[in-house]
């Protein structure tokens, strides 16, 4: 089965060629990268075709479309069975396509692979600062959001970050969605909703926090991020059947995102957009009005100014969170493996 990359970008001509190289460096080979430029005004295609590579194949919009339209029109291009999205400052890790592509070939009712991942720093790609861990550290795991809360929990979290997300093309039936934390969730949730995932119990991705889009763009916060992902669940899940899947969805999201009341007021300097994520957050789940972390993240945001928060957040972000010993021998194993199996 081919696999065809999906890969969209803007203006990150400095960094998009390390994780295009990222990729064509990987053991396995039957893949194409369709990179859709968002209409850049740097040198990004300079840049692009200097790499001579036929497997890429490189699009650039007449206008800038935006994040979901611009995901859509790179996935309308795209010719391989099995779609990978890839963001364009992340790292693949050895053996990810392989691995993804493994999982798929287990059979027809594998409707998507997701996997866990890590953040870094600047350019320490090998060094993890915060993680989304496995679902099971041993092996890979076929799960379903039939299979319980535990297994809600895992899928949703791990579909936050773009890189490294697969889908079986022809499964997809929902397009990807214009709002930006959720567009490209909505074509895996719905896949959900018939066909298993496969959870890798690998790292295959790595995310570059110093340039996301969501601690640097004030823009993306217009809308309300926990609504858009409470809409999404209300629209793909609204079936009788699907009732208590989606009240389960909707509690998870709104507990699991709390701290982002602090990204959001580091990212917009303003109290309106945290009080706005409050007020959607307790309108959907009363049971914040008893939940200490509603308050305390809440009350933080609020009261604390916008670049020391930030400072403060970089700081616990690098030196206090996910450092487990197990965590990091496990991402250097799988970095050495190009090695071993080369």
């Amino acid at each position: 089965m081919k696999v065809s990359i999906i890969l969209p970008t803007y203006n990150r001509a400095n960094i998009i060629v390390s994780t295009i190289q990222s990729i064509l460096t990987r053991s396995f080979q039957d893949f194409e990268i369709i990179v859709s430029d968002d209409a850049s005004t740097d040198k990004t295609d300079e840049k692009i075709k200097e790499i001579n590579d036929k497997r890429i194949k490189y699009y650039k919009n007449k206008k800038n479309l935006w994040y979901g339209p611009n995901l859509r029109s790179a996935y309308e291009k795209a010719d391989g069975e099995i779609i990978f999205l890839m963001r364009d400052d992340d790292v693949l890790l050895p053996n990810a396509l392989q691995k993804t592509h493994n999982a798929f070939l287990k059979g027809e009712h594998i409707g998507v692979v997701t996997r866990p991942y890590y953040w870094f720093w600047n350019d320490d790609s090998k060094k993890p600062i915060r993680i989304i861990p496995p679902y099971n550290m041993h092996e890979d795991e076929e799960i379903s959001i039939y299979n319980g809360k535990t297994a809600i929990e895992n899928l949703f979290r791990s579909a936050g970050q773009l890189s490294g997300l697969a889908f079986r093309k022809k499964y997809i039936d929902v397009p990807f969605n214009d709002d930006v934390f959720t567009s490209h969730i909505y074509p895996f949730a719905s896949i959900l909703k018939k066909y298993k995932a496969v959870y890798l119990s690998s790292y295959t991705v790595a995310v570059r926090t110093s340039l996301s889009m969501s601690t640097h763009r004030p823009e993306i916060y217009i809308k309300s991020p926990l609504l858009s992902w409470i809409e999404m669940f209300e629209q793909l899940y609204n079936d009788e059947n699907l009732k208590e899947i989606k009240k389960e969805c909707i509690n998870f999201i709104i507990e699991d995102t709390l701290n982002s009341f602090l990204t959001i007021k580091t990212v917009t300097n303003s109290n309106k957009y945290v009080y706005r994520e409050m007020k959607v957050a307790a309108k959907y789940n009363k049971s914040l009005f008893f939940n200490p972390r509603f308050y305390f993240f809440g009350f933080l945001a609020l009261t604390m100014p916008a670049i020391p928060l930030r400072k403060l957040l970089d700081v616990y972000k690098q030196k206090f969170m996910n450092k487990s010993k197990s965590i990091e021998e496990k991402i250097t194993s799988e970095w050495n493996e190009q090695k071993i199996n080369n």
